[in-house]
């Protein structure tokens, strides 16, 4: 084999270990996107059911995660309201951070076998909690 015949074969050699190599499943350019989940993992509230008449009503409280920079939250729908972490509860929209616990609450309608529902959004996930008052 001449030298030019060498070359030619070495470069097919290479070329089909790069071309074997590729369909092997090796992430060859992995992505560097520097953004990260625009949502938490979902999660749901439970339902409260036979609430008693114009009360304060609170939803069960979920720890967030699935995300790692912080999330707008936000709620509406009545007098919805949410608490970050056990705090204070406020209708202002504000933010979250991973594994950090949300609570809502709202005022249960007043009148008997009525829903009220509060719908919240945390980053672009949205959920709802609702409250049933008792039949009369």
């Amino acid at each position: 084999m001449d030298t030019n015949n060498w070359v030619i074969f070495r470069a097919l050699l290479l070329l089909i270990a790069v071309v074997g190599l590729a369909g092997c499943g090796a992430d060859w350019f992995p992505e560097t996107s520097s953004s990260s989940a625009s949502a938490p993992t979902a999660f749901t509230f439970a339902s409260r059911s036979s609430v008693s008449l114009g009360t304060q009503t609170q939803s069960d409280t979920v720890t967030l995660s699935g995300f790692t920079n912080s999330l707008t939250v936000s709620v509406s729908g009545g007098d919805s309201e949410y608490s970050i972490n056990g705090g204070t509860f406020t209708s202002t929209a504000g933010t979250i951070l991973p594994n950090q616990t949300l609570r809502v609450q709202h005022t249960s309608a007043s009148t008997s076998s009525t829903s009220t529902t509060t719908t919240v959004t945390v980053g672009t996930y949205t959920t709802t909690f609702t409250s049933i008052t008792a039949s009369s």
